[in-house]
């Protein structure tokens, strides 16, 4: 078995902080690892349009995307599960009905519903035009106008309103999809994801491995959220980093600092990975 580790990296909350940063440590540690023969996989609720150029130019070995919807090994698609467009129109319906903003994923695109940017710019305070760019600041490939009743998407995430009941949201779509409430800006629930149910990053690791021939033993994974929680769970070494949900702490192997604190350079010197 090879001593060199197959590594899955998380981005919002892992890589990059929830000012949308990639804290220098990380991406040298990135750096050191591949020049020392370590594999490093992004493995991320992003679609391929949402890795942008501040981590898009490392020389990643491959991704896996919209929650494990998606797997990429060089450049070559290894899975791609989508929603049925039967499924995808009573998501929207719903949606519609409720007066939720949203937007929906493939893997290589984002589109946006006709009120999504103006109450996603509600995250930051006021429905008004600075707000609102810092919307299209964070999405800047988002797509507006687009037919959304499609049958390539991964997910879809809509903006998060207060008076919904995330056990109501759960219930209407026990049959089609997962319910998942996550944050932004680190500080509350402003979304919900609507995710495949038998999709998740560990699921799509082991696809990975079973197409690499490669060991189980060898992997490494870190992450932030409850949807890492099946990589770190799957992985042989889950990693979770100083500012990750509590629940995503219990079960991991090794909790290391915040990612504004160097997280993922102090976890690769302990693992012997740098």
């Amino acid at each position: 078995m090879s001593d060199k580790k197959i590594i899955f990296l998380d981005i919002d909350g892992t890589l990059i902080n929830y000012q949308q940063k990639a804290p220098d440590s990380g991406l040298i540690a990135i750096k050191q690892a591949k020049a020392n023969g370590h594999k490093i996989y992004l493995c991320t609720g992003r679609n391929k349009a949402q890795i942008y150029p501040d981590i898009s130019h490392i020389n990643w070995d491959g991704i896996i995307g919209g929650n494990g919807s998606f797997i990429e090994d060089n450049g070559t698609l290894i899975a791609n599960h989508v929603i049925s467009k039967e499924k995808t129109a009573h998501a929207i319906d719903w949606m519609n009905a409720n007066a939720l903003g949203f937007y929906a994923e493939s893997s290589n695109d984002t589109f946006a519903s006709q009120y999504f940017l103006m109450q996603a710019a509600r995250i930051y305070g006021a429905e008004s035009d600075e707000n609102m760019q810092r919307v299209r600041d964070v999405f800047p490939q988002m797509i507006y106008g687009a037919d959304l009743y499609r049958n390539d998407l991964s997910k879809i995430n809509f903006v998060w309103n207060s008076k919904l009941d995330i056990n109501a949201v759960q219930q209407e779509f026990s049959a089609e999809f997962k319910a998942r409430a996550w944050s932004l800006t680190g500080r509350a629930d402003e979304f919900c994801e609507l995710g495949q149910p038998e999709v998740n990053k560990g699921m799509a690791i082991r696809l990975l491995l079973n197409y690499l021939g490669a060991d189980r033993a060898q992997t490494i994974s870190f992450g932030d959220a409850v949807s890492d929680r099946g990589m770190l769970e799957y992985c042989k070494i889950g990693v979770a980093m100083g500012n990750a949900k509590p629940e995503l702490k219990e079960i991991a192997d090794y909790v290391t600092t915040d990612v504004d604190a160097d997280g993922l350079w102090h976890a690769f010197k302990h693992f012997g990975i740098i």
